[in-house]
């Protein structure tokens, strides 16, 4: 295991300081075009600062209030949390919901069959992936329908709303998973992270895969933590059992969720090399996995391949070197040129080997330093953004989310749309605005906090944290050498990173109790 340790911790610290550099990066950027936001936040930090200093506002007994405030009211201050939370999101809905482009777009209209059959099931045909989506969003329509004429404004309410609530029950589940396993700090920062970051943050307002995803990578790590904690045979299979749906699940919506599956096997090898586990008792956990896999993961797959809501033609579907190839070109995110000629080659075949010769030729053009120094822009690009892409396609098209339906607003609303929008005058309409209209210099400041933290764990070598790592880079490694180049891609794998974040703070906060406060 010392070998497994030291090459995760190896190659977390190489990730963690080029991520951390990156972000730091896009901090800079953010104070130079949002210098009067800026200079409002360095003006309160400083206020704060000489008010305390000149009042004599001992730091120590301060903290040492929070705290007992804290631990004395802290069911009554989490019920107002999410109370707090789940208003401003429904007003969110409200505020933002609106015209959205690329592949959220497709989906909810193809839901709603809004586009010509052809044309929609040519899309899905190339990219199946999102057929489970679309079958879930047409079955909400179809709901909506039994109520009246629903119109795309309200289905746009609901599937929003919905998709809040989808974030929301995985923070949920991921916090109780990490106060079972690392305990109540580590929950409580965890939780506290995820609510700045994501829900209390624009990009729920646009529904699609990644939510789905959030929720089951958070309930696959609680249900390895139940693991981890033992119990009676019975528990054990019912986990193990849900390990299999969640992956089938998973698979279907994103297979990239396998790669927790990935670093999981691989701990276990290691684990069996040195005769830690025993080769028959992970052979006998393997069957209700398999079996809840296949169970869940074929009907669900007969389903999508044989819906009378879209025929898909697979002779269509896009090649994962054609993702890899992509990854490969210009900032390595979608490359629209890769994909038009992909399209225009019929046979499965020849599209394969076309994107292998693609992939050789921009081996060669890059050289081993060049492909380096590409892949360390990549991880830049990656991982910098903390509000994970919000409106960063406006750079393409102004159809990541513009036109919202609601004209008449509530104060709360009139606020969220004045900081996550602006008016185009071009377009005679509101669209969002990628720096959250100078705003979005508070949120990268969090998120530099918490990537920065991360190097606390990078000599950590608990078996749990370790897992967490190896999954970390197993994500990390994916969006490096496949389509990427943006923070949105990150969102689907946030679990993995706020459980880190929320170990790594605790471990700090425990360091700072030692040092100051055990010193009053």
């Amino acid at each position: 295991m010392k070998f497994l340790n030291r090459t995760i911790n190896f190659f977390f610290c190489l990730i963690v300081i080029v991520s951390a550099l990156g972000c730091i990066m896009k901090l800079g950027e953010l104070l130079k075009v949002s210098a009067p936001s800026a200079a409002l936040m360095m003006l309160i930090i400083i206020s704060v600062v000489a008010f305390c200093y000149v009042n004599r506002i001992d730091v120590k007994s301060v903290t040492v209030k929070v705290n007992n405030l804290f631990s004395k009211y802290n069911r009554l201050m989490a019920m107002i949390l999410i109370l707090v939370t789940l208003v401003w999101q429904w007003n969110m809905v409200y505020a933002l919901a609106g015209h959205s482009g690329w592949d959220p777009g497709v989906v909810t209209l193809s839901a709603m069959a809004k586009h010509s059959k052809e044309w929609f099931e040519i899309y899905f045909s190339e990219y199946p992936n999102n057929i489970l989506l679309l079958l879930l969003d047409h079955s909400i329509w179809q709901s909506l329908e039994n109520f009246g004429t629903p119109t795309y404004r309200n289905f746009m309410y609901v599937l929003g709303i919905l998709n809040y609530l989808v974030y929301d029950l995985a923070m949920l589940l991921l916090t109780i998973g990490m106060h079972c396993t690392f305990g109540k700090l580590a929950a409580w920062f965890t939780g506290i992270v995820g609510l700045i970051l994501i829900l209390v943050s624009p990009v729920g307002v646009i529904p699609y895969s990644d939510s789905l995803t959030f929720l089951v990578i958070s309930a696959i790590l609680l249900h390895l933590t139940y693991l981890t904690k033992g119990g009676v045979r019975w528990k054990k299979w019912l986990n193990l059992m849900w390990l299999g749906i969640l992956a089938a699940f998973g698979c279907l919506i994103k297979p990239t969720v396998l790669i927790l599956f990935i670093a999981l096997v691989i701990l276990i090898a290691f684990k069996v090399g040195n005769k830690q586990l025993r080769l028959q008792n992970v052979a006998k956990a393997m069957i209700p996995v398999i079996i809840s896999f296949g169970c869940t993961y074929l009907p669900l797959h007969h389903y999508e391949l044989n819906s009378e809501v879209v025929k898909i033609d697979a002779k269509k579907k896009m090649p994962m070197n054609h993702f890899l190839a992509m990854g490969m070109s210009k900032d390595g995110g979608y490359n629209l040129t890769d994909f038009e000629k992909n399209v225009a080659i019929k046979d499965p075949k020849q599209r394969s080997n076309y994107n292998n010769e693609l992939i050789k030729q921009r081996l060669k053009r890059f050289g081993i330093s060049g492909y380096l120094k590409f892949l360390l822009s990549k991880q830049i690009n990656n991982t910098a953004d903390g509000t994970f892409g919000w409106a960063q396609e406006r750079q393409v098209t102004n159809d990541y989310l513009a036109g919202p339906f609601t004209t008449h607003l509530n104060l709360l609303q009139k606020l969220q749309r004045k900081i996550y929008m602006n008016f185009d005058n071009q377009k005679q309409q509101f669209v969002a605005n990628e720096t959250w209209n100078g705003k979005a210099v508070l949120i990268q400041l969090i998120w530099v906090i918490c990537l920065v933290s991360l190097f606390w764990l990078i000599r950590i070598e608990d078996e749990q944290v370790q897992l967490l790592k190896l999954i970390f880079l197993g994500f990390s490694a994916f969006l490096l050498f496949f389509e990427g180049g943006r923070s949105r891609y990150l969102i689907q794998f946030l679990p993995v990173i706020f459980a880190l974040v929320g170990v790594a703070l605790a471990i700090l906060e425990d360091k700072y109790k030692k040092i100051v406060v055990k010193e009053k």
